[in-house]
């Protein structure tokens, strides 16, 4: 939560950017950059001073058992470094690979930086059973992710450096659009982080934990699959700039149809492996009930139906309109939270989430990006799409876990091995068999096709 404290500035920089970029403004593209590198000093030194005059709330916050022998204080320095020393370093270079479209470069140096992390945290448990290294480990490859990142984008762009001050208009319109992302973010970080807190304070640190491990599967899938739509950013920005409403409209309901089709096979996944996954991984006596899995898939589907929402806001620069829908969600999460968590517990958690998700995130959300763009198109349309979308979603996960039930394999791996070949087949077969005859599968087959090798476009040419 203390990352707040960065208030959206790359987002805002990054926006600033296109323009120049297209216009190959240097001098405006490294002013832009000192003034972003200044930001992030200053955000760095009180994410740090803010962090450390939090150390005295920590056992109001945290409730329940903590470790023999782990200093929860020492756990949490190590954290609060973690988090403020990439401010200190060379994250504000990510605003060129950014805003160039070259997202690419950061999501390789980042996956390379993770492999690392994640073998030497391993070898740190298994070799010296040291919590403390294993977290430590964290801030190690975070300063390495920066470095090497600074150093690639220092060969790739060499001409841009920070050099000079940007415009007071460019510095109002900055200030601004961070005065809407500050509030954005707190509502898209205090939605999860509320619930850790919640469940810390009403049942304990160890329902954190076991929460926590269901919460990061599906955090988990749906990083992988936003990857698709944050790569699409700088390039829908630039659409915008460049092309018609009906063009964009067009190509708005052609990613989202793709987008969804993913994230109806992951759910179809998630739904019908997740129990056997946590049994592998944790062990029966750390699960939940299958009805928290049921209220997480919902979880994830109003997740992503708001990711290409979101890009398109974001590609617009609606921030400054977004702050009153950002602030009722943050409320009505705050207080769904605390009446539903003393009640329900874990399902109260995600009920109150999947409320805030739809009647706030999605539908207010929806209101303010055709009122402020898509104005000649039909909203109700758009929610009948998605409405009937999430029924074709909900049946072929219904169809999958029936399935399913008829693979019965006494070895557990080889089961979930074929369950989820089968899910895969069988859920991709379906949305085929149902959208094939559809002009939105027609014209999204064609946008495949571009991005396909060369050797599957003449299949997906003839569809």
């Amino acid at each position: 939560m203390l990352n707040l404290t960065e208030c959206g500035f790359s987002s805002a920089i990054i926006f600033s950017m296109f323009k120049p970029i297209a216009n190959d403004n240097k001098e405006e593209i490294c002013a832009l950059l000192g003034f972003y590198k200044r930001v992030y000093r200053i955000v760095g030194g009180i994410i740090f001073i803010a962090g450390i005059c939090c150390i005295p709330f920590l056992n109001f916050i945290i409730s329940g058992t903590i470790p023999a022998g782990m200093n929860i204080h020492i756990i949490y320095l190590i954290h609060l470094a973690n988090t403020s020393v990439s401010y200190f370093l060379f994250a504000y270079k990510n605003a060129l690979l950014s805003a160039h479209q070259r997202n690419d470069i950061q999501h390789k140096i980042l996956m390379v930086c993770r492999i690392g992390q994640f073998a030497l945290q391993l070898l740190s448990i298994l070799f010296f059973k040291n919590f403390y290294l294993y977290t430590f480990c964290m801030v190690i490859f975070t300063v390495l992710n920066n470095l090497i990142t600074s150093k690639v984008v220092s060969s790739t762009y060499p001409e841009y450096y920070c050099s000079g001050k940007i415009r007071k208009e460019q510095k109002d319109e900055i200030k601004e659009k961070v005065s809407g992302l500050i509030i954005i973010k707190l509502a898209g970080t205090t939605r999860d982080s509320l619930d850790s807190i919640f469940i810390s304070k009403f049942m304990g640190l160890t329902s954190v934990a076991i929460f926590s491990n269901y919460f990061y599967i599906l955090t988990a899938v749906h990083g992988v699959i936003q990857v698709i739509a944050t790569s699409m950013s700088a390039g829908v920005g630039n659409s915008i700039a460049t092309e018609s409403k009906l063009k964009n409209y067009q190509d708005f309901r052609k990613i989202m149809f793709l987008y969804l089709w993913i994230a109806c096979w992951c759910i179809s996944c998630m739904a019908n492996l997740y129990q056997p996954f946590m049994q592998f991984w944790v062990g029966t006596d750390l699960m939940l009930d299958f009805s928290i899995v049921i209220l997480l898939c919902i979880y994830f589907w109003l997740q992503t139906i708001g990711d290409i929402k979101g890009i398109y806001t974001g590609a617009l620069g609606l921030w400054w309109q977004c702050r009153f829908r950002a602030i009722a969600e943050t409320l009505c999460n705050f207080v769904l939270n605390y009446i539903f968590v003393k009640n329900f517990g874990y399902a109260g958690i995600l009920f109150a989430s999947v409320l805030t998700l739809l009647f706030v995130n999605y539908i207010y959300d929806s209101f303010i990006l055709f009122r402020n763009y898509f104005t000649e198109f039909k909203i109700a349309r758009y929610f009948l799409q998605h409405l009937l979308y999430s029924l074709i979603c909900a049946a072929i996960t219904a169809i999958c876990f029936i399935m399913t039930k008829f693979i019965t394999i006494s070895n557990s791996y080889l089961s979930f091995l074929l369950k989820t070949i089968a899910i895969t087949l069988m859920a991709n077969s379906l949305l085929f068999f149902i959208y094939k005859k559809t002009d939105i599968f027609k014209q999204s087959a064609k946008i495949m096709a571009t991005i396909l090798p060369t050797k599957l476009k003449r299949r997906f040419t003839v569809l």
